[in-house]
């Protein structure tokens, strides 16, 4: 990860320049605990290397889903969707640091997203 070092590394909001909302490749499962009897539900994103536009804060993305590809990339009859797992482009999105804010869960308002210089 970039900006490894001492102190809080510095947060960033991304989302697509049209604000369109965007969906991420991620795989769930609910499971009975073997021992308490309870369902546990369990998610995981999938990332991929970092696009131009992210490479300068991480060198991993999550993988974002075209909505052309939803249905293929749901469906239980894709046998492998796995050129879907690639590098979303990055000229139709942006990102723009926000404040420390956002490390806390105490917080959650509106203004966590508004740009910090």
């Amino acid at each position: 990860m970039k900006g490894v070092g001492k102190g809080p590394r510095q947060p960033y909001a991304v989302a697509m320049k049209n604000g369109e909302p965007f969906a991420l490749a991620g795989f769930w499962e609910s499971w009975r605990h073997p021992e308490r009897g309870d369902t546990v539900r369990t998610f995981c994103v999938i990332t991929t290397p970092a696009n131009a536009l992210l490479a300068p804060i991480h060198d991993r993305m999550p993988v974002i889903v075209e909505p052309a590809s939803f249905d293929r990339w749901l469906s239980p009859l894709e046998p492998d969707p796995r050129d879907l797992l690639v590098p979303h482009a990055d000229a139709p999105m942006t990102l723009w640091a926000v404040s420390l804010r956002v490390n806390s869960p105490a917080n959650d308002d509106a203004a966590l997203l508004e740009q910090i210089s």
